[in-house]
């Protein structure tokens, strides 16, 4: 999936995923509406994570 047999690379990639799932998740609880985006609207959460999946793959 990744392209790479390289073991440090895959974690780094799969912590990179977990954090940028969790990350927006715990700063719109935190702050909530001063957020640029607004992860309550499915077509903005859809993007933001077809945009993060992209640059984990790649």
């Amino acid at each position: 999936m990744t392209g790479t047999d390289n073991a440090d690379e895959i974690e780094f990639k799969v912590i990179q995923l977990i954090s940028s799932i969790i990350s927006p998740v715990i700063m719109y609880l935190g702050i909530g509406e001063h957020l640029v985006i607004d992860i309550n609207d499915a077509a903005v959460r859809k993007s933001y994570i077809t945009s993060l999946i992209d640059s984990i793959i790649s």
